[in-house]
């Protein structure tokens, strides 16, 4: 199973997930629960076992939300099964607030610098005509030193209305064959993005990377790595896609040019649209020497890298 980051790094695709301030997370765990017993799950939203809706609650958002949840535990080693040891149950919502500033008045200082100030006077007269001297005129230059000073100034910014969306989410992680709650958690966020598909991914990351790991015995993996770590993501709510959200240095595919937010389309030419992440593991999976092939989006541009999976060390 790949290990990525528990936190997205903020490049420029990543900018929809992007929220306005740290989310607060909380959570609560059985701490005499054996966690090690656990290597199963499956997603439900609260809703499919009530019938009932709720404030903010959008139809759409039901699938896109379970799916990233499958995602992140495959992450955190757990494999999505239709007889699960445990059940995450979940809720969302996404309330909009809006609030107004009013007009702000500040006051700051202006430093004016010293400089040289020249001063021109003409003048001209007449002497008295006994001495023979006749008229007289004449031009007479001054320059005077202003010293530097600082000068308080007021300003006012004009009055604005400021809104945000509040994407939440709670998850009930419901253990079946003990039938009771053995964690539970929720993490709230501010975003500019209306849309909860996008903005709750980061919500989620950072909640359920507090789930303990999972301890199934794993199959060995293949001999070959190629050194990218990957997520996989929405940016529309409709279509996923695996991320790069790091890049091994040194490692075959820092060396063939793949960077932090490439979006890989097709992985030997199967495409990744909409696929779990235990799935895109399985494509990336191979020997050492065997040759994987990558066809990547960046900055809007398809290209196609392929890169030789070295040995693992």
């Amino acid at each position: 199973m790949l290990v990525v980051p528990s936190c997205v790094p903020r490049y420029s695709v990543f900018e929809p997930l992007d929220l306005e301030t740290e989310p607060i997370v909380e959570y609560y765990s059985d701490m005499n629960f054996d966690y090690a017993s656990v290597f199963s799950f499956a997603v439900v939203p609260i809703r499919k076992l009530t019938n009932k809706t709720y404030d903010n609650y959008n139809p759409l958002a039901e699938d896109s939300i379970s799916f990233n949840i499958r995602n992140i535990m495959e992450l955190n080693g757990y494999q999505f099964s239709d007889s699960p040891d445990i059940v995450l149950l979940y809720l969302f919502s996404n309330k909009y607030e809006q609030s107004y500033i009013p007009p702000q008045q500040y006051t700051s200082f202006m430093y004016i610098p010293g400089k040289n100030v020249t001063t021109t006077t003409d003048f001209s007269g007449n002497i008295n005509s006994i001495t023979g001297w006749g008229s007289f005129s004449g031009t007479a230059t001054t320059t005077t030193r202003t010293p530097a000073t600082i000068m308080p100034y007021t300003f006012t910014t004009p009055g604005k209305t400021v809104g945000y969306y509040y994407p939440g989410v709670n998850i009930w992680v419901y253990d079946l064959r003990n039938e009771k709650i053995i964690w539970q958690g929720f993490a709230v966020g501010a975003s500019k993005n209306s849309d909860i598909r996008v903005s709750s991914q980061v919500l989620l990351m950072k909640l359920l990377s507090n789930f303990p790991r999972s301890q199934r015995p794993g199959v060995e993996p293949p001999s070959g790595v190629i050194g990218v770590w990957v997520r996989v993501l929405t940016f529309d709510g409709n279509t996923f896609f695996p991320v790069i959200v790091d890049v091994d240095k040194g490692l075959p595919a820092d060396r063939a040019g793949l960077k932090v937010g490439d979006i890989i389309l097709k992985i030997n030419n199967v495409s990744t649209i909409n696929k779990s992440t235990s799935y895109i593991d399985r494509l990336l999976r191979g020997e050492a020497g065997s040759i994987v092939t990558l066809e990547i989006m960046r900055n809007n541009n398809t290209q196609i890298i392929s890169v030789a999976r070295a040995a693992r060390k």
